[in-house]
């Protein structure tokens, strides 16, 4: 999260699709695993990882929509 801050806001970098960011969307799941001890950590990353799911699947869509128009 820090390195895609710096990434995108500090360096300016565009926000675009990229099948790299699969592999972030995968740790944040693994974050939301029913560990007792880790239970109140686990309902927050439940949909901190929903929404990371939902973004980059949004942007894979736009990004196949716009290719297949052309």
């Amino acid at each position: 999260m820090v390195l895609g801050f710096w990434r995108h806001v500090r360096q300016r970098w565009p926000l675009t699709y990229e099948p790299a960011l699969w592999s972030a969307v995968f740790p944040l799941g693994m974050y939301s695993v029913g560990i007792s001890f880790m239970e109140p950590l686990a309902r927050v990353m439940i949909w901190v990882a929903v929404a990371a799911w939902v973004l980059v699947a949004a942007a894979f869509l736009r990004r196949q929509a716009a290719g297949s128009a052309r």
